[in-house]
């Protein structure tokens, strides 16, 4: 039997996002959080929503090296993915120092 995706009922959600809005973070977002903990290869739109980083810094990486990425096929339009574990450690490279 596979196991059902557990979901808060609403009215926790709520005051539950009432009470963390003001510091910024919303239940949902924590949940999609981790969600993506289990995803392994991001497409370099997802990458740009996963790290709210632009799609054409993240793109500029990928041509410049500086990132990690595998291209499917040698065809102009094929698809690229980026290790997400890549992508962390090129965001914590390009942190700004003593934040």
């Amino acid at each position: 039997m596979k196991e059902q995706a557990k979901q808060l009922p609403v009215a926790i959600t709520i005051a539950a996002n009432a009470l963390l809005n003001p510091y910024g973070i919303n239940v949902n977002a924590l949940t999609k959080l981790q969600q993506d903990d289990k995803v392994k290869y991001l497409s370099p739109k997802a990458a740009a929503e996963y790290s709210s980083i632009s799609r054409w810094t993240i793109s500029r990486a990928i041509k410049a090296g500086e990132l990690q990425a595998i291209k499917m096929n040698e065809a102009k339009t094929g698809k690229v993915l980026i290790a997400r574990t890549s992508l962390d450690k090129w965001i914590m490279n390009h942190r700004i120092k003593g934040l």
